[in-house]
């Protein structure tokens, strides 16, 4: 295969290949096209970028195949796909079809030449289906709200669903969505796909202009790729249920109701702004919240996790009614428009009509009396006026509208920033409450999540609850973890909750350098990197420690010492003291002397093999970044804020 690397084919070579399936595949050679119709020799083929998809047959099964054929070879596909499938090891998911990579499978001769190609194909379960953007069509003429609120709610599971796993598609767009027969989503195209083992490399390919990142590279390949991808979905899914027949009306293969422009200056975006001025909390804020991911050099989106949790449970849309075909108003006169314009509340329009009425009057008929126009309106009746006066009535009219104008503008400003205001403090303030009665019922990882989006708020009061709550809940979740007694000494001993050293403090850290974020304990898995100067909440931590043997020199009835008996030097609080191991039992805040007597009467209470060494002592830290991301750090001295004393 190496030899081919770099390689390249067309769709028409690949065609003729396939239609001798038999002869030209290798391990995969019983399986047979499936013919575009009777008597054709044309198989069925979808072309999909730079790979052609056609559908297969084993004939002693039945099974149908979508065997993926690319138009050119590069040298680290099979080594992607590898670890594509490592990670997805024994894994099931209704949404991720069962794939299979071969590298030198389909023999294919490119036109004009003799020689052959041994070219790699991707075998996977043929899902029947449309594709998510060709449904969403189909059901937006139709106006059916609750199907398309179903799909948001399914697209919040899925999303959800897909963070878990610690890994990211890399290409989600409505055209790599198919809707199965039960109406499930699946996801296709898995060659832009990242897992934890290919960090470090590049992205293999962009993904859609309309559904990504205006500002993703090819070096940025990490889980956080799919972060934005995953809210213009849940964001254009909501729109359409709240409004299908307004917003559904120019949906197409290549986007939704995003464009690429549109991410390039979501200001000037007349989507942005629409979608944003609609009456549902969840479809502004998350709009809002993508506006501004447009504007961060960072792909990860704050608060992705829990504005997907808030999609699912967002309520479903009003019924909205087809409108009705325009009808051109019937003409009314000028008096009659002003009024009508005044009453509904409309002052800058009123201005424009009384302007209207007033130049009317003054630059048309000059006479006395009144007259009416072809259309059957009355003017007004005004006075012949010499031209100066005339100029000066249209100055001080005009500046009266400008006024007027302003001062309805301003003040609408004004009731939108308040009302704005005020829904959001009732937000935060009922996400709070959630915290709480989460907190209060022992539900300590439900409440992390629930007040992850708090901590970071700029209004103090909230800000300060929440970071207390976080606080209380990591500390008490990893308090139940704390063994009481331990029957055996552990060659190492996990101190849940421990934050060693007179000065230690948990609360909000600042990192010096980028550190590795790591999915456990273990380090296993890096899940994200914090940045340089990147601010974070810590949460709490455990240390890692081997303990060391000693023996009791001093007896104490107090503690049920007798000399001799056999303890271990555990975690190292400060000033001298230590969590201690004595007879199948934890006790804390012993001094250990490491039996240096001070003056000629002083004794040594225990006597340990080795001396205190911080070496020994491995601290992680659990750590909620500003994105709701929370994971664990090792190298704990990248961070300032951690010590009360520096």
């Amino acid at each position: 295969m190496s030899g081919n690397a770099g390689a390249a084919v067309t769709i028409t070579d690949l065609v003729n290949s396939i239609r001798h399936s038999n002869r030209r595949l290798d391990k995969l050679n019983y399986l047979r096209p499936i013919l575009q119709q009777s008597g054709s020799s044309d198989p069925v083929m979808v072309s999909a970028g730079f790979s052609a998809v056609f559908k297969m047959r084993n004939p002693s099964t039945g099974r149908l195949s979508a065997l993926k054929c690319f138009l050119q070879i590069k040298a680290d596909r099979q080594e992607r796909y590898q670890k594509i499938a490592d990670h997805f090891r024994n894994q099931k998911h209704s949404w991720l079809l069962d794939f299979s990579y071969f590298d030198t499978e389909l023999s294919v001769t490119p036109r004009g030449q003799t020689a052959e190609l041994l070219c790699p194909v991707l075998s996977m379960t043929w899902e029947e289906g449309p594709t998510l953007g060709v449904i969403l069509g189909q059901i937006c003429q139709t106006g059916d709200q609750r199907t398309l609120h179903a799909f948001s709610q399914k697209w919040a599971v899925l999303a959800q669903e897909m963070m878990s796993l610690n890994f990211a598609h890399g290409d989600l767009k409505a055209d790599n969505i198919i809707v199965s027969s039960a109406d499930n989503l699946v996801l296709v195209d898995y060659d832009s796909m990242f897992v934890p083992a290919l960090a470090g490399q590049n992205a293999a390919d962009l993904g859609g202009p309309s559904f990504q990142h205006p500002r993703r590279r090819p070096m940025d390949f990490s889980v956080d790729i799919d972060h934005f991808p995953m809210l213009v979905l849940g964001i254009s899914l909501r729109a359409l249920a709240i409004d299908p027949y307004s917003l559904g009306h120019n949906l197409d293969s290549d986007h939704l109701l995003f464009r690429q422009k549109d991410f390039q200056n979501p200001d000037q975006s007349a989507i942005f702004q629409k979608l944003i001025a609609q009456n549902d909390t969840w479809l502004t804020t998350a709009t809002r919240a993508l506006a501004a991911s447009c504007k961060s050099k960072n792909l990860a989106v704050p608060y992705i996790e829990q504005l997907l949790a808030l999609l699912y449970s967002a309520p479903a849309p009003a019924a909205k009614k087809q409108p009705p075909p325009k009808q051109t108003p019937p003409p009314a006169g000028a008096r009659a428009t002003a009024a009508r314009t005044f009453a509904r509340g409309q002052p800058t329009q009123f201005a424009g009509s009384v302007l209207n009425t007033l130049l009317t009057g003054m630059i048309g008929s000059a006479s006395t009396g009144s007259s009416q126009t072809a259309h059957g309106a009355i003017q007004p009746v005004v006075l012949q006026q010499r031209p100066f006066f005339r100029n000066l009535t249209i100055t001080i009219t005009a500046i009266f509208t400008v006024a007027l104008g302003l001062y309805a503008f301003y003040a609408q400003q004004r009731r939108d920033l308040l009302t704005a205001a005020t829904t959001v403090a009732r937000i935060n303030m009922n996400e709070l409450n959630t915290c709480h009665t989460l907190l209060a019922a022992k539900e300590y990882r439900k409440t992390l999540i629930a007040c992850a989006p708090l901590v970071w708020m700029t209004d103090e009061s909230i800000r300060s609850a929440a970071r207390q709550a976080v606080h209380t809940a990591a500390t008490d979740l990893f308090e139940t973890q704390r063994p009481k007694n331990l029957a055996n000494v552990p060659q190492v001993y996990i101190d849940h909750g421990a934050c060693p050293g007179e000065g230690c403090l948990y609360g909000e850290w600042k990192s010096k350098k980028a550190t590795p974020l790591y999915s456990d304990n273990l380090g296993q898995s890096v899940v994200g990197t914090v940045g340089e100067n990147e601010q974070v909440m810590a949460l709490t931590g455990e240390v890692h420690i081997k303990p060391v043997k000693g023996r009791v020199l001093v007896a104490s009835d107090k503690y049920n010492f007798k000399i001799g008996d056999v303890v271990y030097r555990l975690t190292y609080q400060g000033e001298g003291i230590f969590n201690l191991w004595h007879n199948g039992k934890l006790s804390s805040h012993f001094h250990s002397d490491d039996c240096k007597p001070i003056g000629p009467n002083a004794r040594c209470r225990f006597e340990f093999e080795e001396k205190f060494d911080w070496a020994r002592m491995i601290l992680w830290i659990v750590i909620m970044r500003q994105n709701g991301q929370i994971g664990w750090i090792k190298d704990y001295k990248n961070f300032s804020g951690r010590d009360r004393f520096e």
